[in-house]
């Protein structure tokens, strides 16, 4: 898979709607996401948050018996931070990476302080043997080659003191991302313990 460079996740990635695309990757328009239709898929409307995001950290959290209240969770490829802001709002203290400066930029003023543009790959080098509760991804581990997820996947392991929870787009149809199927993910190195979501279903995630 050719792989994006850090540079070209940029205006054009996260906001192509008017921008020349330079490969078949991106959003149209990330920031609508967030103020999307309110799905069923996470909440009952009856309990919704008011935005897609929040009510996906939310029925997540729910699903996964409120383990993450309290603890320290440690979202990568957090984007503009609409999940981080959906987890701080429940009392879980999360904190966010991203590769794009303009994504980071992009960001709640609110949550700024939470969020640190650099890239997982590198830095998760720095941080000390599970010094995170739990991390946590949606859509960034098809970003990402085997090759450096050969050598990525050991240090997530060691990072994270409990579970990893990562959310994988297997429909994907670009050249530019890494797809497999649930059962190919689960066959990597992540440590006994690890949640894998396909599609953002939360009803029948695999447990490694």
């Amino acid at each position: 898979m050719p792989v994006l460079q850090p540079s070209e996740y940029d205006e054009r990635y996260f906001d192509g709607k008017n921008q020349t695309y330079t490969h078949n990757a991106g959003y149209t328009d990330y920031n609508k996401i967030q103020y999307n239709q309110i799905s069923a898929r996470y909440l009952p409307i009856e309990e919704s948050t008011g935005n897609v995001f929040g009510d996906l950290c939310k029925g997540l959290n729910i699903k996964l018996t409120n383990r993450f209240i309290g603890k320290s969770l440690l979202v990568i490829g957090c984007a503009y931070g609409f999940e981080v802001k959906g987890f701080r709002d429940l009392g879980i203290d999360a904190y966010g990476i991203d590769v794009s400066d303009f994504a980071i930029s992009q960001a709640d003023p609110s949550i700024q302080p939470f969020l640190e543009v650099t890239d997982i790959r590198t830095k998760v080098e720095e941080y000390s043997r599970n010094q995170w509760d739990y991390i946590f991804s949606r859509w960034l581990l098809e970003c990402i080659s085997d090759d450096d997820l050969t050598t990525l996947i050991p240090e997530l392991n060691r990072v994270c003191k409990n579970n990893q929870v990562h959310i994988i787009n297997t429909q994907l149809q670009s050249d530019y991302y890494n797809t497999k199927n649930l059962t190919d993910w689960q066959t990597l190195d992540f440590d006994r313990g690890t949640i894998l979501i396909a599609n953002d279903n939360f009803d029948e995630y695999i447990t490694i």
